[in-house]
Order: C-alpha cells, then structure tokens, then sequence
C-alpha cells in the first residue's frame, strides 16, 4: 500500500510504549513528551543475515545493482548490512532529506532521474528495479561523493524560475504592500498584537525568519509586521491545495507566498529557498513543517539545517504566542486573545561550528536546526 501513497502519508515507524501517554490538566496528549518517549525506546535491531537467492545475487550485482549499493554505502551506519528487501524508511531510517541525498547520489553515478523518483520506490529491490525500467545508462563508476552544495547547484526548470524569481509589476508591488499595511494594522486593533524585538531584524537580505507555527494566520501575522521596505524582497512557502484558483494564484504572487504542495518533491522546495535567498530575498519558514495541534513547540526540521549551513545566511528566531489561542485547529471561528511577536537576535552557522560538530561525530544539519528550536524556545 505504502508504494501507492505519498511519501507523506507513509508510515515512517511503529513503537509500542506500555505507559499511558502524558497529558495536560485538560487532557490534551503533551506530544513533545510522547515524542521522548518514543525515542528512549527505540531499539535497532538488525536482522539476522539470510543467504539471498541466485536471483537477489545476480540483481545486486547488475551495474545498476552496484551503483544503488555504492550509493547507499555511504548514507547508512557502515556496520549495517544492506539487504534489497530493506525499507527505506523503516530498515535504513531514511527520512525526507535522505531520500534527496539518496536521488543526488545515483545521478552521480546513472545520470538524470525524475524528480518524483523517489517517491515512487519503498525498498532497495525497488530502486533497482525501477531504474532498470528506465534504462538508465550508467556513467564512469565511480566512488562520488554528492554534497548539498552540488545538490544546489542544479538549475530550477525554466517553468519554477519564472514563478519564483520574476519580477513583480508596479501594480501588484503596490497592492501587495496596502494589503499587508492593511493586515498589520488591523492585527494590531483586533487581538491586540505586541511586536517585540523588530531592532534585530537586518536592513537587508537574504536571510531567514525561522518561526514556530500555531494557527494558519501566523504567516499574516508576521509578513503585516515587518518594515514595508522588507516585505517586498521578503517570501514564504504556503499549502498549495490553497492556492490552486486563478484568484489565490494571484493573491499568492501579490503576497509573496510560494505554493507548495505536500507531494512536492522535497529537493525542489529546498532548491527554490536556495533560489530566493541566493537572488538576495529573504524567506519566512516554519521549521517545524506543520502547525502545533495542541500549542506545544514541535522539532525542528532537519531542511532549516541544511539551508543555515550550506548558505551560511544569518538565522532569525521568531516566537509566535497567542495565535494558538485566536484559532485553534479545532475551531472554525476566530476567538479574541492579544498575540506577542517576538522577533530574537540573529544567529549565523560558521564553518568553525560546523567542523567541530562534525567531529564530535554529530550531524550539523540537525544541531543547527537544534539550535535555532533553542532559540525561539527561549524567547
């Protein structure tokens, strides 16, 4: 079933935790402490080897066999013994990041690959199998090495470079500007709304407003408060199911939002940020990659580190409280409640930081995403 489904909508893992799960006085589930939970009892345990078949044998050992082994070789633990049947999600732990460096590492070796590749394919078995499909015609073999800087300096299509960096017209500059002066102003009569901190934000871009994410006016919130002169170089990614009428179409271009649908491959939403900040916009995120179902600040994504240590862009932590209360998930209507924006001092990853997280054996993507999370917690 899972091949069927977006990558979004697999199941990525299963844990059974004996406990009954912790809850607030109002009998919400506290997920950030459901989420520590499942992490102290996770276990990897790997199967016991099992002699393959002739036919497994003789599919491993296909060139297209060896460059898929080659290239998994260096993206999991390098005592774990790769077998075609293993789930990318489940046996090799591959998250949506991975999956990218997965697809970059076998172009390096086979060649251009569709870009929804990798969402079509659950196992080993079926990355070989489908790229036997597509005939792929294998290049030198070679042991190469796929970074997130090579990943990135793979162009946009003609098609997603006219939508995300053409320019706006004067009309469309203007009415985008009323329209978010319009917002913060009535932001600030409606709730009330207290901003905080706007002395930290840059003069000029790029850089990153990385906010945690309440309640689906948390994007109004911030684009109606910055400087007038910020907004018009500042972008964010919004739902593209929203925005799929000519007229929200429209509304998104004005407001500077980048629609982006939950099957839009991951490699492409992080090129089209690289695209933005590298043109000298700058880009508003939610790291935690959905809205907080009970007000609780969720992980951080890994894709925050990964920008913020390859483009070296100063990071600013932005703290969001209130909007979870003036709508909430379950509700259809708006409540009043005043709403606090803070925005905190920037943070920049060195390549100083990163050597050293590199060799205390840690991830960088993960600790800088880790970082920021601390950040705006702190606020």
């Amino acid at each position: 079933v899972a091949a069927t489904l977006p990558t979004y909508k697999r199941i990525s893992g299963v844990t059974f935790i004996k406990d009954p799960l912790p809850r607030t006085r109002l009998g919400k589930i506290q997920r950030h402490l459901v989420l520590s939970m499942t992490q102290s009892t996770k276990t990897a345990v790997e199967p016991a080897p099992e002699q393959e078949s002739e036919t497994d044998q003789d599919i491993r050992q296909t060139t297209t066999g060896e460059a898929v082994i080659g290239s998994l070789v260096g993206l999991v633990s390098a005592d774990r013994t790769l077998r075609l049947d293993d789930h990318l999600d489940l046996d090799l732990g591959f998250d949506s990041l991975k999956r990218v460096e997965f697809q970059a590492a076998l172009e390096s070796r086979l060649g251009s690959i569709p870009e929804t590749f990798m969402g079509e394919v659950v196992t080993v078995r079926d990355v070989i199998t489908k790229l036997m499909a597509l005939q792929q015609i294998p290049t030198e073999h070679t042991e190469t090495t796929t970074s997130w800087h090579q990943i990135f300096e793979t162009p946009l299509s003609p098609a997603l470079t006219k939508t995300v960096l053409a320019p706006l017209s004067l009309g469309n500059k203007i009415i985008g500007q009323i329209g978010m002066a319009i917002i913060g102003s009535f932001s600030r009569i409606a709730f009330p709304l207290t901003v905080r901190g706007l002395k930290h934000l840059p003069k000029e871009g790029p850089f990153i407003l990385a906010a945690n994410h309440l309640s689906f006016i948390d994007p109004f919130m911030i684009l109606g408060t910055v400087p007038r002169s910020m907004f018009t170089q500042l972008y964010t990614l919004g739902w593209e199911p929203f925005f799929r009428s000519p007229f929200r179409r429209w509304i998104a271009r004005v407001g500077h939002v980048i629609p982006v649908g939950p099957a839009t491959p991951l490699a492409i939403v992080l090129k089209t940020s690289v695209a933005l900040l590298r043109n000298g916009k700058s880009l508003l995120i939610f790291p935690e990659g959905e809205r907080s179902l009970d007000g609780e600040l969720l992980p951080f994504k890994k894709g925050l580190g990964v920008l913020a240590c390859e483009l070296n862009v100063p990071i600013i932590p932005v703290k969001i409280q209130g909007s979870f209360e003036v709508w909430p998930p379950d509700s259809k209507t708006p409540h009043f409640h005043p709403i606090i924006l803070t925005f905190g001092e920037s943070l920049r990853i060195t390549p100083s930081m990163i050597e050293t997280w590199t060799t205390n054996d840690e991830d960088p993507h993960v600790v800088a995403s880790q970082l920021v999370r601390d950040a705006v917690a702190s606020l």
